[in-house]
């Protein structure tokens, strides 16, 4: 006699506030996984219906009706080929009717066209990336199509090349932001080793304590053209150089002349006593001040009011006298 091999799940009732052990035959769980399956192929093959028949009816008032001889026709149809469309984090193929005007162009379907949008494709690949799926997971991490529905568009390289791109194309539109409306008292300038490369990166502190990463290039301080080219970016986007502000730089000479040949003596200049972005130049000026006056210090070089009642400091509670107090991070 042959056995039923069952699996238990835990359910909750409500007539009964405890667990209620449930023994559910494996051949059940999977019919509904197939059913899963089976619905979701359904959704997808209704989906090619619709979108082919909305294509065949865009064909038709472009060409009119098939087999009916019309002068005043726009265009003529030119058969079928098979084109892509993008469906979740996947392309699939489809048959696309075609259709030619008078001239011999191809004429474009806005069904079509909005079926084949990759703007859904690139945000599920975002997505999928930013949770941690890898590139070689990424075709594991898609509900499984019917047999019949040729995908593409998820293999490693494709999904790579695509991330690359996409991420490409943020960080340009990110570092060619508009920075009129940041004000920014405090701006840092340093350089920083990524693997073998050395990346110039511009910060900048707005009045309430936010940092913004303003722009950054490949090359180290020490080269007067690189920095030049930085800070000159930074002004094209917004950035106020008649503005009085605190620069805090290395002790590289080409990025002091650079800040001077940009801004001229608008600006108060100091070298950072470490590397990073740190304030301890701030603690140093504001050493044995009250924690309130040390803005107050600061915006006086500055010739302004730009710290009023801005916190820039965090200080230990337990320090025996404010003077003592550290920056912490």
């Amino acid at each position: 006699m042959a056995k039923t091999v069952t699996k238990s799940i835990v359910c909750q009732s409500q007539a009964d506030a405890g667990a209620l052990n449930v023994a559910i035959p494996a051949r059940v769980l999977s019919a509904l996984r197939s059913a899963k399956e089976a619905f979701f192929a359904l959704c997808v093959q209704t989906g090619k219906e619709v979108l082919a028949t909305l294509m065949e009816q865009e064909r038709a008032s472009l060409c009119g009706a098939k087999g009916v001889p019309n002068p005043e026709r726009r265009a003529l149809r030119g058969g079928h080929t098979t084109s892509r469309v993008t469906l979740g984090g996947r392309r699939i193929e489809i048959r696309r009717p075609r259709a030619r005007n008078v001239q011999g162009a191809e004429e474009s379907l806005p069904s079509f066209a909005w079926a084949a949008n990759r703007d859904p494709l690139n945000a599920h690949t975002l997505d999928a990336i930013a949770v941690g799926i890898s590139t070689r997971r990424y075709a594991r991490s898609l509900d499984a199509l019917p047999e019949q529905v040729v995908q593409c568009s998820t293999s490693k390289s494709a999904v790579s090349r695509r991330f690359v791109a996409l991420s490409c194309e943020r960080l340009k539109a990110w570092l060619s932001r508009s920075l009129e409306k940041l004000d920014l008292p405090v701006l840092m300038i340093d350089a920083i080793h990524f693997r073998s490369h050395i990346m110039l990166i511009a910060l900048g502190i707005d009045t309430e304590g936010r940092k913004h990463v303003l722009g950054m290039r490949q090359g180290a301080t020490e080269n007067t053209a690189v920095v030049r080219e930085l800070i000159a970016d930074l002004i094209e986007r917004g950035l106020n150089a008649e503005a009085p502000r605190l620069i805090v730089i290395d002790g590289a000479r080409a990025l002091r002349r650079a800040i001077t040949e940009c801004f001229g003596d608008k600006v108060a200049v100091q070298r950072c006593l470490s590397t990073g972005f740190e304030f301890r130049v701030i603690l140093r000026i504001s050493a044995g001040h009250p924690r309130n006056d040390a803005a107050g210090l600061i915006d006086a070089g500055l010739g302004g009011s730009r710290f009023e009642g801005v916190d820039l400091y965090r200080w230990h509670s337990d320090t025996e006298s404010v003077g003592r107090g550290a920056y912490r991070r």
